[in-house]
């Protein structure tokens, strides 16, 4: 549901976005630019990536130590099934399936918070990048910029992507 809401949010917004720019150029004369925030994207994602590795490095390492301990002690409790008492035979059941739950709900949680912090980290970007497209807009003069995906044609003297790349790393 929320992936269909922002489906549509984007949808009515890039409508308006054309809707506006054509009333505007009908208005007479308009600078206008454009932007490749997929290609900032790309770069921002791969530059993510390597911070949260380095951020979560430790949640990881204790992940794999716990899977791997719950891995041999179900390879341990295989092998000596049929060695053991009942009793005991039930209880290494329950105690591997407390395990799994613990590790299941671990990896749950970690996901979680990864998610919660590369979804921060995407809204700051997101931000830095508004403020830079505005910043350059107005130092350059242009009156209205446009995502290049929405253009059906736009020429490399109206595309600030690059201008924006290196306003959002200083």
């Amino acid at each position: 549901m929320f992936v269909i809401t922002k489906l549509l949010k984007q949808t009515t917004s890039i409508a308006l976005m054309c809707m506006v720019s054509l009333s505007v150029i009908a208005a007479g004369d308009v600078s206008i630019g454009t932007i490749n925030t997929g290609q900032l994207l790309a770069k921002f994602d791969s530059e993510l990536e390597d911070v949260l590795k380095k951020e979560f490095d430790e949640d990881v390492t204790k992940l794999e130590a716990d899977q791997r301990s719950f891995q041999e002690a179900y390879e341990s409790f295989v092998r000596d099934q049929a060695t053991m008492s009942q009793s005991e035979l039930e209880s290494k059941e329950q105690s591997l399936s407390q395990l799994q739950f613990t590790l299941q709900q671990d990896v749950s949680q970690f996901n979680e918070r990864l998610a919660l912090r590369r979804n921060q980290e995407l809204e700051k970007f997101a931000n830095e990048v508004n403020q830079a497209v505005e910043v350059i807009a107005k130092e350059k003069g242009y009156d209205l910029v446009l995502e290049q995906s929405v253009v059906a044609y736009s020429g490399s003297a109206v595309d600030l992507t690059s201008d924006v790349d290196k306003a959002i790393d200083k």
